[in-house]
């Protein structure tokens, strides 16, 4: 089995989006049950290459073969993961897509309440200290140095950098981009209108009424079992209860303490990153009226 593409993230930045689009071609294939195998994470992933290949398999012969994984691109992981990767794959093709930092840091900060129940997290309700308690949401928004991460172990004709702005204004023509960089024709494919999947308003939060029920150490045998339920059963059956409730679209509350964090967290690599891909921070307007303010 030959992998020809990743979609290694960044994440919260549109990768699902695009996935979505990608596996629209005739000449593409990403699993279409398990796009997100985290295959290069696992530390004994040499022992699950059957398991890996297996998710292909209805791929025909003349096709691509692709996945969409951004814990590739988690600060965390993303030295490792080039290492296998590049080992395993030396000629592959990868693309990430960022987006505006202080976006993705809201992406992210309503990722982890609406999921966190999964993972017995409790996502703080204020995002200053959100971002204190749960540092990697910051260091995932370092583009610029994650980038350069692949940089050392990939030639600069196998990674294309994409933004999820021009994702959402000119889709058609961000699909073009990845057809050209993958060699393959620019058929026409479905509609690309109102594409857009894993919204911010998809996903919901805990009350602080459900939150003290989570916590409640007055019935040890409840809520142990209130933990496991599913978030994806939490969000149909909590809300008529007034428990669990959708974000809406409306931006977050940010105190100037926590844009300075942001701005000290990442330093001059959002502006560097911009500058690498030709744009300047006019482009992402949110994280420059951060660094006016600060």
């Amino acid at each position: 089995m030959k992998l020809n593409f990743l979609v290694a993230g960044f994440s919260k930045c549109g990768t699902t989006t695009l996935c979505s689009m990608l596996m629209s071609h005739p000449q593409l294939f990403i699993p279409p049950r398990f796009k997100e195998p985290r295959f290069f994470i696992d530390d004994a992933y040499k022992l699950r290459w059957q398991w890996f290949s297996n998710l292909f398999h209805e791929a025909s012969a003349d096709m691509l073969l692709g996945e969409g994984t951004v814990a590739y691109s988690e600060y965390e992981f993303a030295e490792e993961c080039c290492q296998r990767i590049k080992k395993a794959f030396p000629g592959i093709k990868i693309m990430l897509i960022a987006r505006d930092p202080v976006d993705r840091l809201e992406s992210s900060f309503r990722e982890m309440h609406s999921s966190g129940p999964d993972w017995a997290l409790d996502c703080p309700f204020d995002i200053k200290d959100a971002l204190m308690d749960l540092p990697n949401m910051l260091n995932d928004t370092q583009y610029y140095e994650i980038l350069s991460i692949y940089q050392r172990y990939f030639k600069e004709d196998q990674l294309l950098v994409l933004f999820q702005e021009d994702l959402k204004s000119k889709p058609q023509d961000v699909l073009e981009r990845c057809l050209k960089f993958l060699g393959v024709d620019s058929n026409p494919v479905a509609s690309l209108e109102g594409r857009q999947l894993n919204r911010a308003t998809d996903k919901y939060y805990d009350t602080e009424a459900l939150r003290e029920l989570r916590n409640l150490k007055l019935h040890p045998e409840g809520t142990p079992h209130l933990r496991k339920i599913p978030t994806y059963l939490q969000n149909q059956l909590l809300p008529h209860l007034n428990l669990r409730k959708p974000f809406q679209k409306e931006k977050l509350n940010w105190s100037k303490e926590a844009k300075a964090l942001v701005i000290r967290k990442l330093g001059s690599g959002p502006e560097e990153f911009l500058q690498a891909q030709g744009k300047d921070l006019s482009f992402w307007p949110r994280y420059r009226s951060f660094l006016k303010e600060v």
